[in-house]
């Protein structure tokens, strides 16, 4: 997906983004030009464990929709991708 505006803007982490044929999740707050689609309320990134990724190369991600809830409290059945 191509996008027209290469204007950078804050985007929040938990973001996802496209770039070009790339989709991914965004781990810390940054400036960038991307496209944002999405939102997930789920921390993905925690220097301070000693398993500090919550996804690994090859990870299969599939994309679902919250309520508002789910969205405030982050809730999740299972974070190991379930």
């Amino acid at each position: 997906i191509n996008h027209t505006s290469k204007q950078k803007k804050f985007i929040p982490a938990g973001s996802v983004v496209l770039e070009g044929k790339k989709c991914g999740i965004v781990t810390t707050d940054t400036i960038n030009d991307w496209l944002v689609i999405g939102y997930t309320p789920l921390s993905l990134f925690n220097p301070k464990e000693s398993d500090f990724a919550r996804l690994k190369l090859g990870d299969n991600i599939k994309f679902r929709p919250i309520n508002e809830n789910e969205l405030e409290v982050g809730a999740f059945k299972d974070v190991n991708h379930n």
